[in-house]
């Protein structure tokens, strides 16, 4: 029998699961006789909801469409749509026109690379009169014809090789970091520099994002047909293939024991890397590098002996927690219909995505063009820059928050309606042949009922990732004026990691919370109350089934984002076998993508997972020790075995 502490009663939590209404037989639930939860929460969100349509209204009233198309010049005309000094209009390509990373219209983007003087691109003569005093010839107090000074003051740009950007007018320098380095060099050899070191230039990195996005757009199709529907299919795969006998078994095993050989892999890798290092003839490597290495390899190692003893130590526990999956694993097989749920939540979340990116963007149009100048060798370069008003402001971090609330919802919803399937078909006698189990259902009961409970949940996550968000932009701006952000790095890290420890936490007694509510029917703060207490009274158990099941969902979605990754790479390099790097993005995005997708859908599996052991331990709970009639056969004996390895422990 669970245990229960006078803390424990005092905070209202009883020695076992009540039934609903007391003196009634339970027997799963039903739709009919709920209550709606959380209406305060439902209206906050709906509210939020209204408040970006008029949002989407100023955005798209305010912005300004071409300037994301084309771009803006470094006076902040933008290119084919404002006018020249002469009243005509302006070439409609943007060209990065000095080392600040402001830009330039001009009517065609070049196809090659020059670093001969006639081939300079440069800023008009009477801009770099009025906004480069250090392009200035001093004796003559005209323009300096020295074209090394031009590039380095900010007045010109050497022709450069770009990338093409489908439906922009962007031109992207295909090589940015060559570029950076024969300014640098340039700079040197002019003593523009300390010491011989390197600076950075404006935002050429921002390049090289440019050209990897431009082969991911390119490979859009094969992106959405390997990364999307290949991955989809793929998940359905392996929730039907779950079913076969000892398969699960086996996904559970491998991906347990593939742990250690993946930390001594790395830890192999990590201290060859660092013998090459240190005897590297060449000596590029500190000493402090390769022997940091060193260290990360040591604790890999370190790592995999525990995970080994881990293993050896909860051997005969993981088997146990497959009887748990081998239960959930029948009710989706047996509930075929919550395998195509996630597509249901992947549509509206891409809906939602198409009408937030656009609203983003416009926003982002809407600032006031203001003068920034920039230093660079010395050299003041002078530009046009957008600035926001107080209210953009806020209103991009109300976006982001809503993008975060909103998706978190959708999730929510979606962990109350598969849990509410998974409740029906626990508490159904015959499993074989359902009665009152229909998706349609579950969604509008999940929706119609307990909106504001997957409102309040994905609120108090949102906040969370929101703060990260917030503390990612104070860290970025202290060290923008600090030259020493060792303790402020380490600070943020901490913080960050222990928001990020908090959210998990959350996230898992939130899941809990919204079976119960399909469960019961409870509010978000009951169902949490009433979850955390069960989880306290079989923590034993409940923590068995949760890293298990965690490592039976690892080796799925592992399986799913290689096999794609792989694919993709396999047709990209066929494509793009002469830039390896661009394959190389384009396919580290399909899996990533493919992540996401398939994470939706093998959590069809987690939930299931979840929602039969709590229907099981409220069981046990409601009707004795012995169960009912309504307990799965896989689950028979589980109690009986829980508590044999008890008694061999103690």
């Amino acid at each position: 029998m669970p245990t229960i502490t006078d803390i424990d009663r005092q905070n209202g939590s009883s020695i076992k699961t009540p039934y609903p209404d007391e003196g009634s037989d339970y027997s799963g639930p039903t739709p009919g006789s709920r209550k709606l939860t959380d209406p305060m929460l439902a209206a906050l969100l709906i509210g939020c909801w209204i408040g970006f349509c008029f949002i989407t209204y100023y955005a798209f009233t305010e912005g300004d469409w071409n300037q994301i198309l084309h771009g803006a010049d470094y006076r902040g005309r933008v290119c084919g749509h404002d006018k020249d000094d002469e009243g005509v209009v302006l070439p409609d390509h943007w060209y990065p026109v000095d080392i600040a990373g402001a830009g330039k219209c001009i009517e065609e983007c070049p196809e090659t690379t020059s670093y001969a003087e006639e081939d300079l691109i440069c800023k008009d003569r009477a801009d770099i009169l009025e906004l480069l005093p250090g392009c200035i010839d001093p004796s003559t107090g005209e323009v300096s014809t020295d074209p090394d000074r031009l590039i380095v003051c900010g007045a010109c740009m050497y022709q450069l090789a770009t990338i093409d950007l489908p439906l922009l007018y962007y031109c992207v320098p295909d090589e940015p970091f060559d570029t950076e380095d024969y300014i640098n060099e340039l700079a040197q050899s002019m003593g523009l520099t300390d010491d011989g070191e390197p600076l950075e230039i404006g935002d050429y990195a921002y390049a090289y994002t440019m050209r990897v996005a431009e082969q991911i757009v390119n490979s859009w199709d094969t992106i959405v047909q390997v990364g999307i529907i290949g991955s989809a299919v793929l998940g359905l795969i392996f929730l039907v293939t779950i079913r076969i006998p000892m398969m699960l078994a086996c996904a559970v095993w491998i991906s347990t024991i593939s742990v250690p050989f993946v930390l001594f892999g790395f830890s192999w890798w990590a201290f060859e890397t660092a013998e090459e290092w240190d005897n590297d003839p060449d000596e590029q490597y500190e000493t402090r590098e390769y022997n940091g290495l060193r260290v990360i390899g040591f604790f890999l190692g370190l790592f995999c002996l525990l995970s080994i003893c881990l293993i050896c130590f909860l051997r005969q526990r993981i088997q146990i927690s497959i009887q748990v999956a081998k239960a959930a694993a029948r009710a989706v097989m047996d509930v075929p219909i919550t395998a195509a749920y996630p597509i249901i939540q992947l549509i509206a979340l891409c809906g939602f995505l198409a009408l937030w990116i656009p609203v983003m963007l416009m926003l982002a149009t809407t600032g006031e063009p203001a003068l920034k100048t920039t230093e660079f060798y010395g050299f003041q370069i002078t530009y046009v820059f957008v600035t926001y008003g107080a209210n953009t402001g806020y209103l991009l971090w109300f976006n982001l928050f809503l993008l975060f609330w909103t998706a978190e919802f959708i999730f929510a919803i979606g962990n109350i309606t598969l849990a509410f399937c998974f409740c029906r078909w626990y508490f159904s006698v015959d499993k074989m042949e359902l009665e009152g189990i229909s998706l349609g259902t579950a969604i509008s009961t999940a929706i119609g009922k307990h909106f504001g409970t997957a409102a309040f949940g994905a609120l108090i996550v949102s906040a969370l990732q929101l703060l990260r968000f917030v503390l990612l932009r104070i860290q970025e701006k202290m060290n923008s004026t600090r030259t020493d952000t060792t303790i402020t790095d380490v600070a943020f890290a901490c913080c960050q990691c222990f928001i990020f420890v908090l959210e998990r936490w959350l996230k898992f007694l939130s899941r809990n919370a919204y079976i119960y509510t399909a469960l019961f029917g409870y509010s978000y703060c009951r169902g949490s109350r009433e979850a955390y207490y069960l989880i306290h009274r079989h923590f034993y158990l409940m923590g068995i089934s949760g890293i298990i099941s965690d490592s039976a969902l690892f080796m799925g979605k592992v399986f799913v984002v290689l096999g794609c990754a792989m694919i993709t790479y396999i047709i990209l390099d066929e494509n793009f076998d002469d830039d390896l790097y661009s394959a190389l993005g384009a396919t580290i995005g399909t899996g990533l993508v493919s992540f996401f997708v398939i994470s939706i859908f093998i959590d069809v599996l987690g939930t299931a997972m979840d929602t039969v052991l709590i229907c099981f331990l409220a069981d046990q709970e409601m009707f004795g020790e012995s169960g009912s009639e309504y307990v799965p056969i896989e689950l028979r004996n589980f109690i009986e075995t829980v508590e044999d390895l008890k008694k061999k422990e103690d």
